[in-house]
C-alpha cells in the first residue's frame, strides 16, 4: 500500500513538474511574440515620427506603452523610453496636458531609481517646453533648472550641454515678463563659451553674436551694441575675418539706427563696411548690394532723400 502510494504521489509530481514546464514554456513563447511585435511597431513609430504623422504616431506609441507594461509590469524602468515616444508625439500634435501626464510619469519611474541621473534632464526639459507651451511659466521655470542642476551634478557648472536650457529658461523668464533673470540666461552662455574654448577662441565670437542678436530682439540697442563693438575688436585684428567684420560693421549701423540719434554714427559703420569690401578679394556682390540698401536706408530713416537714392542707384554699377 505505501509502495502504491509513492508511485501515486510520484506521478502527481511529475504531473505537476510537466504542467508548470509548459505554462512557462507558454508564457516564453508569448513572451517572445510580444517582444518581436513590440520591435515592428517601434520601427513603425520611428518612421511615423520622421516623416511628422504625429497623430498616427500617437496610437503605435500607445501600443507599445500597452505591450511593454504587459511584458514587463506596470514599474518597470523599461516604461521609460515607450512613455517618452508617446509623450513626444502628444506634444507634437498640441496636446501638452496628455505630455505633461506622461511626462512626470517618465521622470518618478526614472526617480525611483537615482534622483539625480543623467536620465532625467531629456523628459525635464521635455516637461518644461510643454510647461512653456502651455503658458505654465512657473512651472517650467521649476523643471528647466532642476534639469539644470542635474546637469551641473553629472557634467560640471561650464559643460556645453547645458546651453539649450539656457535658451529654453529664456523663454519662460520672457513668459513671465522677468527680463533681468533671461538676460541671465543669455549672458552666462558667454561665460560658459569663455571658460569652455579660452576666451581668444573664434567659438567666443559665436556666443558674443549670439548674445547681440538676443539684446536686438529683446529691445536693448545699448547692451546690442557693445555686443557688437567687442566683436569688431575682436574681428579686426585677425586676417580673413573681412566678410564677419562687415556684418559686425552692420550690426553696430542697424543699432544706432534704430535710436535715431546720430545719422553719422549709423552711416560711419556702413561706409568702413564698403570700404573693407573694396579691399578685400571678396567677391560676393550679394555683401555689397546689402551694404549699399542699409545705406539707403539708413539715410532714408533720417529724411537724407537724396543720399538715399545715391546709394540705391549706386547698387546697379
Amino acid at each position: 500500500m505505501q509502495k502504491y502510494s509513492s508511485k501515486v504521489a510520484l506521478s502527481s509530481l511529475l504531473l505537476v513538474i510537466f504542467v508548470i514546464s509548459f505554462a512557462s514554456s507558454a508564457q516564453e513563447d508569448t513572451r517572445e511574440i510580444l517582444l518581436e511585435r513590440r520591435n515592428e511597431l517601434q520601427q513603425n513609430f520611428l518612421n511615423l515620427y520622421d516623416q511628422e504623422r504625429y497623430q498616427q504616431s500617437v496610437l503605435t506609441a500607445s501600443e507599445i506603452l500597452n505591450i511593454t507594461q504587459e511584458i514587463y509590469g506596470p514599474e518597470s524602468p523599461n516604461l521609460v523610453n515607450p512613455l517618452n515616444n508617446l509623450a513626444s508625439s502628444y506634444f507634437m500634435v498640441g496636446d501638452f496636458e496628455q505630455a505633461i501626464k506622461l511626462f512626470l510619469e517618465c521622470i518618478a519611474l526614472i526617480e525611483s531609481k537615482n534622483i539625480i541621473s543623467t536620465d532625467l534632464v531629456s523628459p525635464l526639459v521635455a516637461l518644461g517646453l510643454a510647461f512653456n507651451k502651455s503658458e505654465q511659466y512657473n512651472e517650467a521655470v521649476e523643471s528647466f533648472k532642476r534639469a539644470l542642476h542635474i546637469n551641473w551634478v553629472n557634467n560640471g557648472f561650464y559643460n556645453l550641454e547645458q546651453i539649450d536650457i539656457h535658451d529654453s529658461l529664456t523663454e519662460s523668464f520672457i513668459g513671465l515678463k522677468n527680463l533681468e533673470e533671461a538676460n541671465h540666461h543669455q549672458s552666462f552662455q558667454l561665460s560658459i563659451s569663455n571658460n569652455h574654448f579660452g576666451k581668444e577662441s573664434t567659438k567666443v565670437d559665436e556666443s558674443l553674436l549670439k548674445l547681440a542678436n538676443w539684446y536686438k530682439r529683446s529691445g536693448q540697442v545699448s547692451s546690442e551694441r557693445l555686443m557688437f563693438k567687442e566683436l569688431m575688436e575682436r574681428q579686426v585684428n585677425r586676417e580673413n575675418e573681412s566678410q564677419k567684420l562687415i556684418k559686425t560693421l552692420q550690426g553696430i549701423s542697424f543699432s544706432h539706427r534704430r535710436e535715431g540719434i546720430s545719422m553719422y554714427d549709423s552711416v560711419s559703420p556702413l561706409k568702413k563696411a564698403l570700404n573693407l569690401f573694396t579691399e578685400s578679394k571678396n567677391q560676393d556682390l550679394r555683401l555689397k548690394l546689402e551694404i549699399l540698401i542699409d545705406l539707403g536706408d539708413t539715410y532714408t530713416s533720417y529724411g537724407r532723400v537724396s543720399s538715399a537714392n545715391r546709394a540705391y542707384q549706386d547698387c546697379w554699377q
